[in-house]
């Protein structure tokens, strides 16, 4: 039985307010952009719910909000903007990567954004009344941000009140390290030291940053433990063992760079066929869940005129006809969109054009619709910071790569760049449905529990969804032109180095999957033997799961597998930290405040360093010389410095909050 909502359904109190809408908008607008670095840099994102409600906190001190459920708005509005941010960075890079763009045109990035965020608010309407009744599952972030509101906005709770300035003054902690690394370069981004025994190397590479450290101590012990250590494996036993199958061994005078050339060339890959197996693991344990929504949404629009009954406040979404309507004009949008990509393979196409978008679109349909399911109930299962973006996206790129494989004459002179970039375009809307119907999902909750009206939050994800899309073309854009992004930069005279750029880790991960299915060079020994290793993943969970115990998350080991040492190192700590900090105090892993500060701080003083390197050369003249002055030796030990201070707060913090 559902619990009684805070305001009952039967008071109509100011939700959707001008004040609301322009506050959120600005909160949309900034973490949008913020995230869309944050994404570009590391690759993880994490849920903005709470800290968003800890910024409202500061903003309302002065302002005074009218109740509870004005401020549900803002932070509604403020978190759409947050997640088109990660999608853009996942995805639209990888059109610059596969060399299909050179730059981010600003309506063909925003329309695609516009299109699938706003697809995804609209395809989750009818999955909120039967997740909700139907499915018993825990919605932990919606749940937390539900209880903070009623502690902090109701019952004006002093105590909970203190969390936004943990998030203020993390945020400028993490702001001042982000802006010695990468303003000044003062300040090293990465400490490392590696050796070899024989074939294995053995060494580490922790990132000194303040937004991994952060995400660690977010996604907790266990999560961040999982990554680590598929890393570790990936690192000293696929390596070694991998590299002398293909007579690849490591230098001894660069053992850390030939030991991350053999993972890259003949290990990474794994960790691509471990999360597509976690992903149609999904997929086969979401096919009750999906009919019964699409059903639901069926019986909806087919008892429009027949129910007469009044709903209550609280159960009233957005209109049916509506969701109907606008989901078709949008699906227009999308096949305008992809009319860019499609044109230059329009004469290899073995149907014409028109079937071949009709087709294409149909595959759309069912894609999004499977990707809004599986993204509104990983939001009950687990939350949005455990986004189930990549492993679905992987999934996207296989199945979107299979249906143009049929529909193209591939033996032409058709350029596989043209089709990756149509896989490309289609994962990105896609992406933002399923990202936007995670953070429906849970945005909906904390509005259940603290009695908000279902169709004026649903009303509020549009316009945090259209901020988003509208600053992310534009921050891309800036991010590209200041740091460059993978192999590529504008600016660059000669070869890149792409530790220098901003790596899009997720963004090079789907372009080059796609690229080379079509090239047909796709390494299928990797995508087997990670495949495999899914299946044993499997196995094992159903043992433990038989004997109460917990399961292992297989998406996070395939990112584990995926990602290097510099990105996994710091979130293990961070992870590591709270756990020790939850030693001595219970609640300690869920004092995320002053982790979410670092994590904003670092991103929101990165796009600024970036804009100050777009619009001032002397500025980025003054850069590539502040850190030259400082002694190598003493650079290092501030770099060590930072990580013990971060380490220090993240604990002492979570030890002493609500102790």
């Amino acid at each position: 039985m559902l619990k009684k909502p805070l305001i009952s359904a039967d008071k109509s109190l100011e939700e959707l307010t001008p004040r609301a809408i322009l506050i959120g908008s600005f909160l949309a607008l900034t973490l949008g952009a913020a995230t869309t670095y944050l994404a570009l840099r590391v690759g993880v994102t994490v849920s903005a719910s709470i800290p968003s409600i800890a910024i409202c906190l500061a903003i309302f001190k002065i302002l005074r909000p009218s109740n509870v459920l004005e401020v549900n708005i803002v932070q509604t509005i403020a978190s759409a903007g947050y997640v088109v941010g990660s999608v853009a960075a996942f995805m639209l890079p990888g059109l610059v990567m596969v060399g299909f763009w050179k730059s981010f045109d600003y309506m063909e990035s925003f329309l695609p954004l516009i299109v699938g965020s706003t697809l995804g608010v609209l395809m989750s309407v009818p999955l909120r009344k039967y997740y909700f009744e139907n499915l018993h599952l825990r919605y932990p972030e919606g749940v937390a941000a539900g209880t903070l509101l009623e502690k902090v906005i109701h019952n004006q709770d002093s105590k909970e009140q203190k969390k936004g300035k943990g998030l203020f003054f993390g945020a400028g902690v993490g702001g001042v390290l982000q802006f010695l690394q990468e303003g000044l370069r003062i300040i090293p981004s990465s400490v490392s030291g590696w050796t070899s025994v024989g074939s294995v190397p053995l060494g580490l590479t922790v990132g000194v940053t303040p937004s991994l450290i952060g995400v660690g101590y977010i996604i907790g012990a266990r999560a961040g433990f999982t990554v680590f250590i598929a890393t570790v494996l990936a690192m000293f036993v696929g390596v070694p063992i991998l590299g002398g199958m293909f007579d690849a061994s490591i230098d001894p005078t660069n053992i850390e760079g030939s030991a991350m050339g053999i993972w890259a060339k003949h290990v990474r890959f794994i960790g691509v066929g471990i999360m597509l197996m976690g992903g149609l693991e999904l997929c086969f344990k979401l096919i009750k869940p999906l009919m019964k929504s699409m059903q639901i949404a069926m019986q909806a629009a087919k008892t429009l005129t027949a129910n007469k009954e009044e709903v209550l406040r609280t159960e009233k979404d957005l209109n049916i006809r509506t969701v109907i309507r606008g989901s078709v004009l949008l699906l227009a949008l999308a096949a305008f969109g992809l009319y860019i990509p499609l044109a230059p393979v329009a004469p290899h196409l073995i149907y014409g054009l028109i079937p071949t978008m009709a087709i294409i679109i149909t595959a759309f349909v069912v894609m999004s619709a499977v990707s809004a399911s599986i993204g509104g109930y990983m939001a009950g299962v687990v939350g949005s910071s455990y986004n189930p973006l990549s492993g679905v996206s992987i999934i996207n790129v296989c199945m979107f790569s299979a249906v143009l494989s049929l529909l193209v004459d591939t033996s032409s002179l058709c350029s596989q760049t043209s089709l990756t970039a149509i896989v490309l375009f289609l994962i990105t809307y896609a992406g933002g449905v399923c990202s936007i119907s995670c953070d429906n999902i849970q945005d909906l909750k904390a509005g259940q529990m603290v009695g908000s009206t279902p169709w004026k939050q649903q009303v509020g994800l549009v316009i945090g969804a259209v901020c988003g899309a509208l600053i992310v073309p534009y921050i891309l854009q800036i991010l590209l032109e200041a740091y460059g992004i993978g192999n590529y930069h504008p600016n660059a005279i000669g070869e890149v180095d792409p530790t220098k750029t901003l790596q899009a880790p997720k963004a090079a991960l789907l372009s080059s999957l796609a690229k080379m299915i079509f090239a047909g060079d796709l390494d299928w020994l990797q995508i087997k033997i990670g495949l495999g290793i899914g299946l044993l993943v499997i196995a094992y969970n159903m043992m433990v799961q038989s004997a109460g115990k917990r399961a292992i998350d297989m998406l996070s080991v395939g990112v584990g597998v995926y990602m290097p040492f510099e990105i996994t190192a710091p979130m293990f700590l961070g992870g590591f930290l709270s756990y020790l900090a939850s030693r001595k105090n219970k609640t300690a892993s869920e004092q995320v405040v002053l982790a979410s500060g670092l994590v904003a701080g670092e991103a929101i003083i990165g796009v600024l360093v970036a804009g100050l390197m777009v619009s001032s050369p002397s500025f980025g003249e003054w850069r590539s010389t502040a850190g030259a002055i400082l002694n190598p030796t003493l650079a290092l030990a501030m770099s060590w410095g930072s990580l013990l201070l971060m380490g220090s707060l993240l604990y002492r913090h979570g030890t002493k909050m609500n102790k």
